[in-house]
């Protein structure tokens, strides 16, 4: 979660640092600007994307250790729930940037349903789906034996 936290803060950094230049040239008229500094923001925010994912699902033992230590199995456990909890990391970057910029052009409903889309829409669903799923998690490596 700490490690989640960390690619989040820089990936909203930039989603919040970019929003006031969006909604200045927007207002302005400058809808060219406007589209490049969108653009710009969503490939750093996808490389900083990119290089968490790769850092999160090739070295997450490592990660792990910095955090704990633990037995074979906590850390078995610790690795797989990295590597499932931050598979989507790519695409969390595409939405926050993409919230931030319907609040900028001043359009915030649509922000604020984007915003919702991540922990309301998709996530609480998906939890309650898994849930008839109990301990799938658990099946699949042997934690519970």
């Amino acid at each position: 979660m700490k490690t989640n936290a960390i690619i989040l803060a820089v990936v909203v950094g930039i989603s919040q640092g970019v929003q006031p230049i969006i909604g200045f040239n927007y207002g302005a008229k400058q809808y060219f600007r406007v589209r490049e500094a969108y653009l710009l923001a969503i490939k750093w925010n996808m490389i900083i994307s990119a290089i968490g994912f790769f850092l999160l699902q090739c070295f997450s033992q490592y990660i792990i250790s910095l955090f704990g230590n633990g037995d074979k199995l906590y850390l078995e456990f610790a690795v797989l729930f990295m590597r499932i909890y931050l598979f989507m990391v790519l695409v969390n970057d595409v939405q926050l940037l993409s919230s931030s910029f319907f609040t900028a052009i001043g359009k915030a409903m649509k922000g604020v349903l984007l915003a919702l889309t991540r922990q309301v829409f998709f996530l609480i669903p998906f939890i309650l789906a898994l849930w008839n799923y109990g301990g799938f998690i658990c099946r699949a490596c042997r934690f519970h034996e």
